[in-house]
């Protein structure tokens, strides 16, 4: 029998198989000694114990072929100190004392939780989630860590949780496999001492390391440095081209640098369309006509070298602005090859998955990527600039417009080909921490824009919200793949951008707003980001005003940028501690940042008078200020104190009885942020009585009446809760004080 394969199905063969060769391990020139902790952590509970055999001895099997040879730490000793402490750095830090203490280079933590799923089709399913992180014994901070889901299926109920891991065996040390030749890679055959030298500088180098700062450039509105190449230039035409080039901002690095800032985020800089559209400007770049060549107006490919070369002299690194989802308006592609876009017009239904995938965005020809030949062109040009350029990484403009499919193989491909270290940070536009966090896991980004985190910040800051879209958004933080870090530095913050309104203007330019919403930002988590021009008081509530040319003015926020993002570089707690919720009220929140030594406190406070905090006795230094007191107090806005003390973690559940009064007939339901929750789905949420909740968990939340005619919800703005009493009352109508604008 002979099947008539589809073209495009053989197409597909001949691309993922025939033309791609496995690349031969990386492999170490001597031994090396790993010590290695295989961890099962129970979803439910805080015990841990040790894996499978079946397990271990599949992930010694691949670090053998790697010249890795494991030394299994004993996790009958650990199981305690492990129990206590379930933060990854943490638990490094332990198996680290025990890889110094016997000469071992290296250590890797494998962490394990299976969950029972469901039975589907007469099997048992379980999930389980895997976290491996692989680092220099006495350079933790330079980790690298994957997390991964593997699905596995039982044959039988009453199978468990080692059932499913030795099932998942294979896959488990397949992962392991993938991050140390990640950690590997650009090493083979290298001595171990160079390998760890060599490991030890990426990291420090890293995009996304402790301290480090994003700063976007839409590079026509920055500086010109060479007229000769300014083309049709009308700086009265607010849609037209002002003449900024790549040298002009080569030029301009100084003020870059000296605001702290460590990576110089490009917009597009490829050929470009040049002419409106409906009056709409070209300048930005995003209107691409040819991925293969640099925009001629911009300097070339010449100029972009020599960005380069500049920034690398001052240890700086530099993304590219790669747009995969769409070309230009009647581009020359769209006439030679109509074959690779989906040509079904433009997207009339915003809820609609299918058209957010394959209809065009705002007139924009949508690409076809599942198309080979669409694949193969996009990944070959994005090689091409990894060699040209040699950037730190990519920022994917358009991401929630393109297949996660296309995503995981083309991440993965580029990160394959590039320098260790590099970096694919996604844009999906979504206020939503679930919807930002699935994106990340389909698509396997290495950092995501932190979307959710800015409207909470314009909420509160510009809008007077309730704090607790600050606390919840926080808490969110466990949504994420756990391959952000502790210190979730994949997750990059922002205040505004582009397609945002300048914060300025968002906070009615009141520089007392911006000033508490920077705080707020650069003493959270994260990997901070701006944009040109907001340091000199940049205006503009929509396009263009928010694309204004670049004013090199001294102003009051950019003072406080480079004060804050000093301090987040002297102060290690900032950038690795842990989050615990403290305080959450109407007008105020309080959360700490703890570190292996001291702990952070930040404190939000939206009256005009002090707010005394209730803290460990300990000399606390305001970070601002350098003012000590055993009694400090939360003044006006945002401050941060900051004492050599750790405060306890909250590790257990708490069973919480939400009383609603006023409400309908029907059945009452909690329905509100997070899985708990049902994650603002009514169908999914939990009756109102008796809700499992984590302990110290901030929550959004409404009450809902499930009635014949549909869901009814509670009246007002949202309703927050930090989870540390097991009653809550509240109204149907309205439990809280409406805000200026919805919480939502």
């Amino acid at each position: 029998m002979v099947l008539d394969l589809p073209k495009t199905l053989l197409l597909f063969a001949v691309f993922a198989f025939g033309c791609v060769q496995a690349k031969p391990a990386p492999r170490l020139a001597q031994p090396a000694k790993v010590r290695a902790a295989y961890v099962l952590t129970y979803a439910d509970k805080a015990e841990v114990a040790g894996v499978p055999d079946a397990v271990s001895a599949a992930i010694s099997e691949s670090l053998g072929a790697r010249n890795m040879q494991p030394i299994a730490a004993d996790i009958a000793a650990l199981a305690q100190p492990f129990s206590r402490k379930r933060a990854t750095a943490d638990r490094l830090e332990l198996l680290a004392e025990q890889a110094t203490t016997a000469g071992e280079p290296f250590v890797l933590l494998v962490e394990t939780t299976p969950r029972y799923y469901s039975l589907l089709s007469g099997r048992y399913r379980w999930d389980v989630d895997l976290r491996v992180t692989l680092a220099p014994t006495t350079a933790l901070t330079q980790a690298q860590s994957q997390d991964w889901e593997i699905t596995a299926f039982l044959d039988f109920g009453h199978q468990d949780h080692v059932d499913a891991l030795t099932y998942s065996a294979m896959p488990i040390a397949d992962r392991v496999a993938r991050l140390v030749d990640q950690f590997l890679s650009g090493y083979d055959g290298a001595p171990l001492a160079q390998v760890a030298d060599s490991a030890a500088k990426a990291s420090a180098s890293h995009p996304l390391a402790a301290g480090s700062a994003i700063y976007f450039v839409m590079v026509d509105r920055f500086s010109n440095g060479d007229p000769a190449n300014d083309n049709v230039v009308d700086i009265s035409d607010p849609h037209g081209f002002h003449g900024g080039d790549l040298q002009g901002l080569t030029s301009k690095l100084d003020w870059i640098q000296k605001l702290g800032i460590t990576t110089v985020w490009l917009s597009p800089v490829f050929a470009m369309r040049d002419q409106k559209f409906h009056g709409h400007g070209a300048f930005h770049g995003y209107w691409v006509e040819d991925f293969g060549a640099i925009e001629p107006r911009f300097g070339g490919e010449a100029a972009l070298a020599e960005l380069g070369a500049a920034l690398e002299a001052r240890k700086m690194s530099m993304f590219l602005d790669v747009v995969l989802n769409h070309v230009a308006m009647d581009g020359q592609l769209l006439k030679d090859k109509p074959q690779w876009f989906h040509n079904l017009g433009g997207i009339t239904d915003w809820s609609d998955p299918i058209q957010i995938l394959t209809h065009d965005v705002h007139g924009l020809p949508d690409l076809a990527q599942e198309n080979p030949e669409v694949a193969a062109h996009l990944l070959r040009h994005s090689l091409k600039w990894l060699d040209v350029a040699q950037p730190a990484g990519f920022r994917l403009d358009a991401v929630k417009h393109v297949p996660p499919a296309f995503w995981t193989s083309y991440n993965a491909d580029v990160k394959a080909h590039a320098r260790p270290g590099f970096v694919m940070l996604g844009e999906d536009l979504d206020g939503d921490p679930a919807r930002v966090a699935q994106t990340m896991r389909t698509g396997n980004f290495d950092a995501m824009f932190d979307f959710p985190l800015h409207f909470a910040l314009v909420d509160v800051f510009c809008g007077d919200a309730h704090p607790g879209r600050l606390a919840s958004t926080l808490f969110a933080d466990r949504l994420y793949p756990k391959s952000v870090g502790e210190r979730r530095e994949g997750l990059v913050t922002l205040l505004d951008n582009h397609d945002l309104p300048r914060i300025l203007s968002a906070c009615g330019n009141d520089e007392q707003r911006v000033m508490n919403a920077l705080r707020f930002m650069l003493t959270a988590r994260g990997t901070p980001s701006f944009t040109w021009g907001t340091e000199s008081g940049a205006l503009g509530l929509t396009e263009p005003d928010n694309r204004a040319d670049m004013r090199f003015d001294e102003h009051p926020v950019g003072t406080a940028m480079r004060r804050w993002l000093k301090l987040r570089r002297e102060t290690a707690t900032l950038t690795d501690g842990r989050d615990v919720l403290l305080t959450l009220g109407p007008t105020s929140f309080t959360y700490a940042r703890i570190g292996r030594k001291q702990t952070v406190i930040v404190a939000l406070n939206t009256t005009k008078a002090p707010m005394a905090l209730e803290l460990p006795a300990a000399q606390w230094r305001n970070l601002e200020t350098d003012a000590t007191t055993d009694a400090p107090v939360a003044a006006p806005g945002v401050t941060a104190w900051i004492a050599p003390v750790r405060l306890p973690i909250p590790a257990k559940d708490l069973t919480v009885e939400f009383r609603v009064s006023g409400a309908p007939a029907g059945e009452l339901r909690i329905v509100g942020s997070g899985p708990e929750l049902g994650n603002w789905d009514p169908a999914q949420a939990p009756r109102a009585a008796a809700i499992k909740l984590p302990a110290g968990g901030a929550f959004a939340y409404k009450p809902v009446v499930m009635t014949p005619g549909g869901p009814v919800w509670g009246g007002g703005d949202n309703r927050y809760v930090l989870v540390q009493d097991a009653l809550v009352d509240t109204s149907f109508a309205d439990s809280q004080p409406r805000s200026k604008k919805p919480a939502g």
